[in-house]
């Protein structure tokens, strides 16, 4: 089954730190048939996030940030999402800063599955005002890996 997965920063974050679900995640999704959607604050904070890491003095800048990079130059992983605005229910998103995952979620036909370390913001996303709304829920890295790995 494919699956339309929207990441946050932690969890590209923890595969450059070489955290071994995370980095499976990625190498998972850039294996099998599923998508990540994005917009472009999105594209911005991943790239600034490889960039610095690459120029990091402690940087080993593992594999796994080539295949992010791949990831997000290739439109067919790529679900770049353009009409993104806001929406109502972001008032039920408890940190600001998670706001814009939503309205990445709420710009496509399709939704997309919040992957996130962040339990707040996963209960958030698995509210049932935003979960039957935008064919979403929030998942942990473990659980989307699972999915991942169904093709």
């Amino acid at each position: 089954m494919k699956h339309v997965f929207l990441p946050d920063e932690n969890i590209l974050m923890r595969a450059l730190k070489c955290h071994k679900p995370a980095r499976e995640f990625w190498e998972t999704v850039a294996l099998n048939c599923h998508r990540i959607a994005v917009d472009v604050e999105w594209v911005r904070k991943c790239w600034q996030r490889l960039h610095e890491e690459r120029d990091s003095v402690n940087s080993h800048f593992p594999n796994i940030a080539r295949i992010i990079g791949s990831l997000l130059k290739d439109p067919k992983k790529c679900d770049f999402r353009t009409e993104v605005k806001a929406v109502p229910e972001e008032a039920l998103v408890r940190h600001a800063n998670d706001k814009y995952l939503l309205r990445i979620v709420a710009a496509g036909n399709d939704g997309g599955l919040l992957v996130t370390t962040d339990r707040k913001t996963r209960n958030d996303f698995n509210r049932a005002a935003i979960r039957g709304k935008y064919k979403t829920r929030g998942l942990t890295i473990e659980e989307a890996l699972l999915l991942a790995k169904q093709t």
